[in-house]
């Protein structure tokens, strides 16, 4: 448009800049979410809700985005409902951090999997969440390096990733007392 290249429809261009604008919020976000994380003003909001359902509706969010890079995504629980203590927007943002990554860099006609179960550890139940992909994989520099701040392993292209998302899920997942492993 600035160019004075206007096509006969710019609603194309139009959804660009959109899609480009939204990408920035979130990425704005994302760094509002960490400095809060930081300086210990972020609080969960915790309450108790089905994961089961909440989580099959984040995957078929994600619909879309799979089928336009080709890949298939799949939802596997061991219970049809699962009831859970978390907050509902950290959650999402965890799942759909992990989602997101796991479509982006998956080859093509390859599948993402997404599994929840409920496991015992020291007397304690918790959940897992799983999220598999059919992608290259990671060499153990990047496996070493994935949740920190900033970390881009070489060879990734400036729009492939921020190293923001990796990062703050991880603290995410902590203020759960959770953790996340790769």
């Amino acid at each position: 448009l600035l160019d004075g290249k206007v096509k006969a429809d710019p609603s194309s261009q139009y959804q660009l800049m959109y899609d480009h604008a939204s990408r920035l919020l979130q990425l704005v976000n994302q760094l509002l979410d960490l400095s809060s994380i930081e300086v210990g003003k972020m609080k969960l909001e915790i309450g108790k809700y089905d994961v089961v359902s909440f989580t099959k509706g984040i995957v078929s969010s994600f619909q879309h985005y799979a089928e336009e890079k080709k890949t298939s995504i799949n939802f596997t629980s061991k219970s049809e409902k699962l009831d859970a203590c978390f907050d509902r927007d950290k959650l999402q943002k965890i799942i759909s951090n992990l989602l997101s990554n796991a479509i982006k860099f998956n080859k093509e006609n390859g599948s993402v999997n997404i599994s929840l179960s409920e496991k015992m550890r020291k007397g304690n139940s918790y959940l897992q969440i799983e999220v598999e992909d059919d992608g290259p994989g990671m060499t153990s520099e990047v496996l070493k390096n994935i949740f920190d701040r900033f970390y881009k392993s070489q060879g990734l292209s400036t729009t492939e990733g921020t190293g923001i998302g990796l990062a703050l899920i991880k603290e995410l997942a902590e203020l759960h007392l959770g953790e996340i492993e790769v």
